[in-house]
């Protein structure tokens, strides 16, 4: 059996997590996912690698936009209370 290449499982690893993160599983989705799983041992980590990586990518778009709206806030404030 050939083993896909790091980059590959990855790849693969980072569509699922995307998918799961959406919800966009469907019964047969999610024996796809099941079987990917099983297929190689090396799966389970580099899905748990994306999932992580999208959480922070979550996170860190969720942070910079709350940075905006705070700079949008303080912007709108001294526009109409100048020092």
């Amino acid at each position: 059996m050939e083993h896909p290449r790091s980059s590959d499982r990855s790849e693969e690893a980072a569509r699922w997590a995307a998918r799961l993160s959406l919800g966009e599983l469907t019964a047969a989705g999610q024996a796809e996912l099941d079987a990917w799983l099983q297929a190689d041992r090396r799966n389970r980590g580099a899905l748990l690698r994306a999932q992580a990586a999208l959480h922070a990518l979550e996170a860190a778009a969720r942070q910079g936009a709350r940075a905006q709206s705070v700079d949008d806030d303080t912007g709108s404030r001294q526009a109409t209370n100048p020092d």
